[in-house]
């Protein structure tokens, strides 16, 4: 099979394809056989570090060296612009590669980039010989990177979709359920419950103000956050305080900061986004989710949606609050709910 039709095939996988694993697998394979390259590795990087990495090699051995060297790829400064190295073991940082290693010798990498976003780049190695890269090989590599930058986009689109789709249903249900007369603390539970689910995190929780506005209390949290749940701290210099005070969502890193690494550390928890509850006229705490470890930012679908969700929690406290045909006042507090000092 040439060249050309090595590139038919990888477009035709990526037009067919919807698992996107499946699809990267192939074009790495397809990257290795149009350059000749003993060893190919395609790293996914959306948000500038690793998110998924995809291996091809013509054995198993190679295979476990390439692993072996991903690590030693990142540390070099590669600009952004296809690169061809005539010999990977005279870079610094292959210096710790041992005498002998496969990835020694010529290494191409070419940018996934679409729209001018870099989404990630392609790693060739292991020529037989050490025959250097030429520019023929390049040019491949260039468009079949081009070919994985589009299967990347898609799958970003279709999980999109099916997070928005997940969020819409997860509404729908909730604003159902408070129309029906369910009790509002167990609505409550289930809306922290939609929240954890269609945002994809790892833990939320919703945090109620007390009757006097001195404290903030985390009266509902599952996943990451479940160990916190009962949990009342100080509203003054509160991220939830903070929340309420910008009137929308951020998020933050609790590692990194003094009022909340005392709680967090030893935790799973990671990144926090935390969103405002707002009635017409009272704040009545903040809603939270949350990633394990050192994850990643939340992209802004990721705000949007807890957004949605605290402003539900807001109407369903004040639905529940307020008196037939009038909105409550200021001072009331939803029955049931927060009634603690």
């Amino acid at each position: 099979m040439d060249r050309a039709q090595v590139l038919l095939r990888a477009n035709l996988e990526v037009a067919r394809g919807v698992d996107l694993d499946q699809v990267l697998h192939h074009l790495v394979d397809a990257a290795r056989a149009l350059v000749g390259a003993g060893c190919a590795a395609l790293t996914v990087t959306p948000n500038g570090q690793p998110e998924r990495v995809v291996q091809s090699a013509g054995d198993e051995r190679l295979l476990a060296l390439m692993a072996e060297g991903a690590a030693l790829f990142r540390q070099v400064e590669w600009g952004g612009g296809p690169v061809r190295v005539p010999d990977f073991g005279a870079l610094p940082a292959a210096a710790t590669l041992p005498d002998g290693h496969a990835l020694r010798g010529p290494l191409l990498r070419v940018p996934i980039v679409l729209g001018g976003r870099t989404l990630g780049h392609l790693d060739l190695s292991g020529r037989p010989e050490a025959v250097e890269f030429t520019e023929q090989d390049e040019r491949m590599a260039v468009t079949l990177a081009a070919t994985a930058a589009v299967a990347i986009d898609n799958a970003s689109l279709f999980a999109e979709v099916r997070r928005r789709h997940a969020w819409q249903e997860a509404m729908i249900g909730v604003t159902t359920r408070a129309l029906a007369g369910v009790h509002t603390p167990a609505l409550l539970r289930e809306l922290v419950y939609h929240t954890w689910r269609a945002s994809g995190a790892d833990g939320a929780g919703l945090s109620l103000l007390s009757r006097r506005g001195r404290h903030v209390r985390l009266v509902v949290a599952m996943g990451v956050l479940a160990p916190f749940e009962h949990l009342s701290t100080p509203l003054e210099g509160s991220f939830a305080q903070q929340a309420i005070r910008v009137g929308r969502a951020f998020q933050f890193d609790p590692h990194q900061h003094p009022t909340s690494a005392p709680y967090v550390v030893g935790t799973d928890v990671g990144r926090v986004l935390i969103a405002p509850v707002l009635g017409a006229q009272r704040a009545f705490g903040a809603l939270t989710v949350a990633r394990r470890g050192a994850a990643e930012p939340f992209e802004p679908i990721d705000q949007e949606m807890v957004s949605a969700f605290a402003a539900q929690a807001g109407l369903a406290l004040e639905y529940d609050g307020a008196p037939a045909g009038r909105p409550h006042p200021a001072h009331h507090t939803p029955g049931g709910v927060n009634l603690w000092d």
